[in-house]
């Protein structure tokens, strides 16, 4: 045994030896690398280096790129900004984003940057070509270069242009697999740019050899500048020299015969150019921009066209949108099929179409006299062949103008350009070194650029007259680029692109082959990983129309009209539903659609919903909600009628979901003696020696809470924070629970009460999943956790010296009255008494925070009040607070009132009909009073929208007396616990404003209603300590 660990001991040493040399290495190279990278900056320059991380020594970033794709430059953008230092390629890198940074770069040509290509790049494309010139001889090659781009010569390319687009998408409609659309763009590209920029006329073998060698020379572009023998360097050189041997004798024939005014090919344009400007151009250089052309006009233009098709794919109404405008233009159903019938022309008619026929072949050579009747040879022609196109008919196509740009926008062929640093110079408040190869970003610019909403949408509306987004900055959308370096062919590939759309659109219909849409790569161009597949179909929409008119009957105009039908009768259904002996007519309003009613409408936009039936009908309209004709009541004198007809008129009535989740034995669902009976003992609970008990505990969670959120580095939510601290102040003083139990189950149990209350107005079905099945689940599970403490109170002997909660008031009035309560109805009757002392509440507070942050002179108000009842200071910290004090806080009642005058937590409340009385409201029908509506409508509040406090110093009797303020109801069903949520609140707002100041996160919440109001962000708030000055 010793032997053998003498043996495994040297062993294991040499390994963790070894082992931590290599890690110690990586380390100090590592660092090293970072170090090398940073002394490089120029000291004559105070700037920093840009964030940004160099990587691993050597490889720098380049794995990281690769394998992560477009997700590399997305996660450093948003760690270190729009400007970050990175190492590509064996190259230190800065990554640019951004309109105004962009501009600087681009406009910053041949003065602080200069375009420079990879060198595989540079030699295989030739010294002669256009991206590898600088300065004057640049600025001559691309002026010399602009003429076969003009306007002149794009409308010469057209006819031709659409005849092979038109050729391609028979080819593509004649296939019954699926269509690699990505390679399909690529060979429409491919001869584009071969027939209609070289004039070449070539058989489809010949066509499909010279794509072959080009794909070949494009693979090679970008490789290891060896030029030895199987390199991708030599490979590239080799298809080159084959491509410029396929030119050479066209080109010669080119400077051999006379040029005329007639051009045919950007030859011809090129070589008028140059005669122009008294240049001579050599074949080699001609051969090298013949290359060029077809490079530039090849992989780019493919990556858009398949973006054109993919986006049509994913947007169907766009894609209807722009067949709608081609119809209106004349694109659709304006040309018949072959060897339909037509009228007769006359023979002066038939003279002048030979004519133009016999013109139009003479201005427009066939691009391909060996292979036109190939155009059949995959399938027949789509059949809805649009006219003619030209430059003045396209740019009638505004929104296709706009769909073709959005594309771009979204889906930029080239990701980016590649700059050097020529010196060093400040971007952004960093220093760009002298040398550093400059990245800027396309697609990350289009990304982020604010002059775009909701930039993640493809919305060709952004670039329509009315909205124009584009406009905002000229360098927040740069699919071409921009400078001097913009993209000298953009407006063919602009063509090309509303050519292609008018034809897809005009005649083919598609549909994906495969379940999911693809992922899309970035490098070198855009495209989608497995080369997007689809179906393509010829499409006759000249000849569908009858058909398309005849299905839009059956399938819209009818269900519309019976749509229509069942709505009436569902309304006439409804109405002879009121009562007969009455003779005057039902409240007007509308009763929605059949079983429905209005209540989507009411979930989905309450207070829109609300506010324009009170606009439209007044303060009393009928409606249909929650499966129940309901007759909706606002303003002061009928709400009057509705609450003090309590057990006459009316009668409480909650929804069936609520009455089964809260239970049939709580205050709410109670009718007659027992009701009156309960709520007598209740009140014992809020009556004013126990709420002198309350007041201590109130003070000290509130205190207890406000430390926490001011000892919060984030801001708070305050609204959910709000109701926690609510609920643990309801089960101390309305449950009698210890500061020990409610730490144990608090977060079980304001789950539960959330599910609960989230599910209380639901549908009546007790299935899995519904609703009201999820809310009675939460409702047990508060029931099984209160349940230990109220058996241990049932035990309990009455001790008369002894403050009671009002659990124990509820449980001891029972045995009084010989009828001693079941564990269900105590159990209920607790579970109510925590929603209405928490949630409730809870809102309240929330809305007096956001009021009080709006309105800060409300807060100086209370503080000076409070200053001179001193609650302010030192002193204040150790003076408890008791009723007599907090009666006299005039100011800061009035706070309290404003905001349940603006916000009441509960909106309304539910009565149903026992008879016909004078609002028209029949029997039997439920009756719903609008607190809030009520609020906004008295006219006894001016400037009702304003939060003003001071309306309520000066006591006025009719607030409550005339039923124009009513946050916690009226009559005999009022709130019991109204007193306690006065004490409660104000309690809560003396603590706030003397221990906090605070500011909102978000500005100004959105209300939402459910079933008490509170904001949808939950008002994320900061609070700081609020430190009193002595004076």
């Amino acid at each position: 045994m010793s032997s053998l660990m003498e043996l495994v001991s040297p062993a294991l040493d040499t390994t963790l030896t070894s082992v931590l040399s290599v890690l110690l290495l990586l380390a100090v190279s590592w660092q090293l690398w970072r170090l090398r990278w940073t002394v490089t900056r120029d000291r004559e320059c105070q700037l920093p280096l840009p964030k940004g991380s160099m990587g691993w020594p050597v490889v720098g970033e380049t794995l990281h790129w690769l394998l992560q794709g477009p997700d590399f430059h997305i996660s450093r953008r948003q760690k270190y900004g729009n400007v970050f230092k990175t190492h590509l390629l064996g190259k230190p890198v800065i990554r640019v984003t951004g309109a105004e940074n962009i501009r600087k770069i681009l406009l910053g040509e041949h003065k602080l940057v200069c375009a420079q290509w990879p060198l595989s790049a540079r030699i295989i494309l030739g010294s002669n070509t256009l991206v590898n010139s600088t300065g004057d001889l640049h600025r001559m090659k691309r002026k010399v270069l602009a003429k076969v781009f003009s306007r002149t010569a794009l409308e010469e390319y057209i006819p031709r242009l659409q005849d092979i687009v038109e050729c391609e998408l028979a080819r593509w409609c004649s296939e019954r697999d699926p269509v690699d659309v990505y390679d399909a763009c690529r060979t429409l590209t491919f001869r584009v740019a071969t027939r209609v920029l070289l004039g070449l006329s070539l058989e489809d073998a010949q066509m499909s050899y010279l794509s072959k060698i080009f794909e070949q020379l494009l693979n090679n572009l970008f490789s290891l500048p060896i030029d030895v023998s199987f390199s991708g360097l030599r490979k590239g050189i080799k298809a080159r020299e084959t491509i410029h041997e396929f030119m050479a004798k066209i080109i010669e024939e080119k400077l051999q015969s006379p040029l005329t005014e007639g051009h045919k090919d950007a030859f011809d344009y090129i070589l008028s150019g140059a005669k122009q400007n008294n240049q001579k151009i050599s074949i080699k250089e001609l051969q090298e921009t013949a290359v060029e052309l077809v490079f530039a006009a090849h992989s780019t233009t493919a990556s858009a066209c398949t973006s054109l098709v993919l986006q049509l794919l994913r947007h169907p109404g766009v894609a209807a949108k722009a067949r709608s405008e081609l119809r209106s233009c004349g694109y659709l159903g304006s040309n018949p099929r072959p060897g339909s019938a037509q009228p007769r022309s006359t023979e002066r008619e038939v003279d002048k179409e030979k004519k133009e026929e016999a013109v139009t072949r003479t201005a427009t050579p066939d691009p391909n006299p060996g292979t036109r009747g190939a155009h059949t040879e995959g399938g027949a022609r789509p059949a809805a062949r649009p006219p003619r196109m030209s430059l003045e008919k396209l740019s009638r196509l505004r929104y296709l103008d706009c769909v073709v740009k959005e594309v771009l926008r979204c889906l930029p062929p080239v990701s980016g350009g590649y700059r050097t640093a020529l010196q060093t110079f400040e971007l952004d408040g960093y220093q760009i070194p002298k040398g550093w190869s400059v990245m800027y970003s396309i697609r990350d610019t289009h990304e982020t650029s604010p002059a775009y909403q909701n930039s993640e949408l493809f919305d060709p509306d952004r670039f329509g007259r009315d909205r124009n987004e584009a406009s905002a900055g000229r360098f927040d959308y740069i699919p071409f680029g921009g400078g001097t370096r913009s993209c000298i062919g953009k407006e063919l590939a602009r063509v090309i692109l509303k050519v292609l759309a008018v034809e897809l659109l005009s005649a083919a219909e598609w549909r994906l082959a495969t379940e999911t849409f693809p992922r899309m790569q970035t490098v070198p161009v855009v495209r989608p990983v497995n080369g997007l597949h689809v179906y393509f179909n010829a499409a006759d929409h000249a000849h569908h129309a009858s058909p398309l008119f005849a299905t839009f009957l059956c399938t819209v105009v009818l269900p519309v009209l019976l749509f229509l039908a069942a709505v009436k009768l569902w309304d006439v259904y409804m109405v002879r539903k009121r009562d007969p002996s009455c003779r005057s007519p039902l409240p007007p309003g509308t009763m929605g659609l059949p079983f429905l009613g209005e209540t989507l409408q009411l979930v989905l936009q309450r207070r829109k919903f609300l506010r324009m039936k009170r606009q439209k009908y007044g303060f009393i309209y009928k409606t249909h909600l929650f499966g129940n004709p309901t007759v909706r009541v606002m303003g002061a004198e009928n709400v009057r009628h509705i609450l003090r007809g309590e057990h006459r008129l009316v009668e409480v009535q909650w929804p069936a979901s609520v009455r089964t989740i809260l239970g049939s034995n709580t205050l709410s669902n109670m009718h007659g003696s027992e009701h009156k009976s309960k709520k007598r003992a209740i009140l014992k609970a809020f009556a004013r020696d126990a709420l002198e008990h309350y007041v201590p505990v109130i003070q000290e969670e509130v205190r207890a809470a406000l430390d926490e959120w001011l000892h919060c580095d984030s801001c708070v939510l305050v609204y959910p924070e709000m109701k926690r601290l609510m609920f643990r102040i309801a089960m101390r003083i309305l449950l009698g629970f210890e500061p020990q139990q409610i730490k144990a189950n608090e977060q079980q149990l304001v789950e539960a009460f959330e599910e609960m209350i989230k599910n209380l107005f639901s549908l009546p079905i007790d299935v899995p999943f519904s609703g009201l099945y999820r809310g009675l689940k939460a409702r047990n599970v508060i029931h099984s956790k209160i349940e230990e403490n109220i058996k241990k109170k049932m035990r309990e002997r009455g001790d008369a010296s002894k403050h009671k909660d009002a659990l124990q008031l509820l449980i001891d009035n029972g045995k009084k009255s010989q009828e001693p309560l079941s564990m269900q109805e105590i159990k209920e009757s607790a579970t109510e008494l925590l929603f209405g002392g928490h949630e409730t509440t809870a809102s309240t507070a929330t809305s007096m925070v956001m009021f009080l942050s709006l309105h800060p002179e409300a807060v100086q108000s209370i503080r000076q009040e409070l200053q001179e009842k001193g609650l302010l200071g030192k002193c204040s910290e150790e003076r408890r607070l008791n009723l007599e004090i907090l009666q006299q806080l005039k100011y800061t009642s009035c706070v309290i009132k404003e905001t349940l005058r603006l916000n009441p937590p509960v909106p309304g409340g539910f009565r149903v009909a026992l008879k016909t009385f004078e609002l028209n409201i029949p029997k039997g029908w439920n009756v719903i009073y609008s607190i809030c509506d009520t609020h906004d409508v008295a006219d006894l509040f001016p400037a009702k929208e304003v939060f003003q406090p001071e309306r309520f110093m000066t006591a006025s009797p009719d607030f409550s007396s005339q039923f124009n303020y009513i946050p916690f109801g009226g009559g005999s069903r009022m709130c019991v616990g109204k007193e306690f949520a006065n004490v409660l609140l104000k309690t809560f707002l003396v603590e706030l404003t003397s221990r906090c100041n605070w500011t909102l996160s978000n500005g100004p919440p959105t209300m939402k209603t459910g079933p008490t109001v509170y904001p949808v962000d939950n008002l994320p708030t900061k609070f700081v300590k609020y430190i009193y000055k002595e004076c």
